[in-house]
C-alpha cells in the first residue's frame, strides 16, 4: 500500500515539474504561500508518512530474514553433529 501511495505522490509531483519544465504550464500559483504551504507542504506528509512506513517494514522483514538464517543454520549444525530433532525424539 505505501508503494502504491508513494507511486501516487511521484506522478502527483512529477507531472506537475514536466509540464512547468518542458510545456512551461504551471498548476500553482506564483505566490510563495500557496506554493511551499499548500502545494508542497500540505503535500509533502502523503510521501513521508507512506515512506516512513515503508522504511520500518524494510528494517523489520530483514530482521525476520536474519532470524530464519540463524535458526536455520543452528538446525543444519545440529543436523551435522547427529543430533538432530528425528534422532532426538528416537531415542526417547
Amino acid at each position: 500500500m505505501c508503494i502504491g501511495h508513494l507511486y501516487g505522490v511521484a506522478l502527483y509531483y512529477g507531472t506537475c515539474y514536466f509540464e512547468y519544465h518542458h510545456h512551461a504550464i504551471s498548476h500553482s500559483r506564483p505566490e510563495f504561500l500557496y506554493y511551499w504551504v499548500y502545494y508542497v507542504g500540505l503535500n509533502l506528509p502523503w510521501a513521508l508518512v507512506p515512506f516512513y512506513l515503508l522504511f520500518h517494514r524494510v528494517k523489520e522483514v530483514m530482521a525476520i530474514s536474519k532470524a530464519f538464517k540463524r535458526v536455520d543454520s543452528l538446525l543444519e549444525k545440529r543436523a551435522k553433529a547427529g543430533d538432530g530433532i528425528r534422532q532426538s525424539k528416537k531415542r526417547q
